[in-house]
């Protein structure tokens, strides 16, 4: 049977090297992902997934509830993300120019369609948006997290946690429905399934 996370904190703040690299092993492919969605860039993922796991080891011991210890990682992951951001000169991928890869992809939808999945053409999207609306995307649908953790790593309201996930979703359909037309066929995604949710 697996540790949970709280035992794995537990045995790390004990001494046991072991038990922190299991967290590592447990969360490494989660935290680079989530980087990935809030910056989308490949090439700092390995750096600031290192810087995340750093700071989690170093703040373990303010960590007042390690059953939590998922969402605490995620709220650490974010602000790497967010420190990294404010260190930048400028916006690493500017809406305008994804916007406008968007619509040469779109032009040519046979070498599209073969060499693209739906999903990979969702990511895309979702990197486009704003990082205040990709990030509510990327820990509700790729991380499954409720609206009150999201609130919680946000440091912001349930309300305004939905506000933005509803303005969020109308972007992506906006967009999802230009590729649509363009490309002559119809998409069905899990955001187009969600516009009706409302509540947490």
């Amino acid at each position: 049977m697996q540790p949970s996370d709280a035992d794995l904190v537990s045995r790390t703040l004990s001494g046991s090297n072991a038990a922190f690299k299991a967290l590592i092993h447990r969360y490494g492919t989660t935290v680079q992902g989530l980087i990935f969605n809030f910056l989308a860039r490949r090439d700092v993922l390995e750096d600031l997934a290192q810087e995340v796991f750093f700071q989690t080891y170093r703040s373990l011991r303010s960590l007042k509830k390690p059953e939590r210890f998922g969402s605490w990682l995620y709220g650490i992951t974010r602000r790497v993300c967010m420190n990294w951001l404010r260190r930048q000169k400028g916006p690493m991928l500017p809406i305008e120019a994804a916007q406008e890869a968007e619509m040469r992809a779109a032009s040519d939808p046979v070498r599209t369609a073969a060499s693209h999945s739906d999903e990979h053409d969702v990511l895309s999207l979702v990197s486009s948006l704003p990082l205040i609306y990709r990030e509510v995307v990327t820990l509700r649908y790729f991380e499954d997290l409720s609206y009150q953790e999201m609130a919680s790593i946000l440091d912001v309201s349930v309300s305004a946690v939905n506000v933005r996930l509803v303005k969020a979703r109308k972007m992506l359909r906006d967009k999802l429905d230009r590729v649509s037309s363009m490309m002559g066929r119809s998409r069905t995604t899990d955001f187009e399934v969600a516009r009706t949710e409302t509540k947490p």
